[in-house]
């Protein structure tokens, strides 16, 4: 049996380079009983930041984490809990990479990694990393209504993937993008990707259902808008129906 306790307190980071500050306090232990090596792992982090801006903008403020994990003779690991959390993300995950991790995560506002895009997003289910692929059951969601479920499997090496994705959201969650331009409207979405990873390997549907464009600088506007892109061997056919009128705004 061998017992190890450390503990670690940084004040600035700074000294390991490439981007890295804040101050760091931690402490975990390894315990080994009967070949099964079980690790905790506990602190804080204030100011933490790695040198990418949005990295750095999700880590700002006070980190904690607190984690358990048992590792076997054969390196196989698995999580007993793991959680980390500041006042911009939360991870909660337990389980175990070969036979399925359980995942939940949330971001307050993922404008703080995608420009335009405000408003909370939440991911929860199990990711498992098996000998020849990783295999997801996801389930996620995000700003303007938006749910979105991810089911399948991807090749290790990103060669092949075998993956479906269908979900639902508002067109206006992309009206940051449009400058001048607005859309409204209920889209859904049912896509798959199976093979290698390329538009003929895409097939589906991609649908929005009583939309409204509107360009206030031509002061025109499409109203009762259906647009129906159906996907399949590497061609996108497109069915966009719409009333124009005047006095757009």
């Amino acid at each position: 049996m061998t017992d190890l306790a450390a503990d670690l307190r940084a004040q600035d980071l700074r000294f390991l380079g490439r981007g890295f500050r804040g101050a760091l306090d931690a402490s975990g232990t390894l315990v080994e009983t009967n070949g099964n090596r079980h690790v905790t792992l506990k602190g804080s982090a204030n100011g933490l930041a790695v040198g990418n801006a949005q990295a750095d903008a999700v880590l700002r403020g006070t980190t904690t984490f607190d984690t358990a994990a048992t590792i076997d003779g054969q390196n196989r690991l698995s999580i007993q809990s793991l959680h980390a959390r500041n006042g911009q993300i939360q991870i909660s995950a337990d389980g175990s990479p070969s036979q399925g991790v359980n995942l939940d995560a949330r971001l307050s506002d993922l404008a703080l990694l995608v420009t335009g895009f405000p408003g909370p997003v939440q991911l929860t289910g199990t990711f498992a990393d098996n000998p020849q692929n990783f295999e997801m059951n996801l389930n996620g969601t995000g700003p303007g209504g938006t749910r979105v479920r991810v089911d399948g499997t991807v090749a290790r090496d990103f060669s092949t993937a075998n993956l479906q994705v269908a979900g639902n959201t508002d067109s206006a969650a992309v009206n940051p993008l449009l400058r001048t331009r607005s859309i409204e409207g209920p889209v859904t979405f049912d896509l798959r990707l199976n093979g290698r990873p390329s538009l003929e390997a895409l097939s589906g549907r991609v649908e929005l259902r009583g939309g409204r464009l509107a360009e206030p600088k031509l002061g025109l506007s499409i109203d009762d808008l259906n647009a129906v892109a159906d996907l399949a061997g590497g061609r996108i056919n497109l069915d966009v129906q719409g009333a124009v009128e005047a006095g757009a705004t």
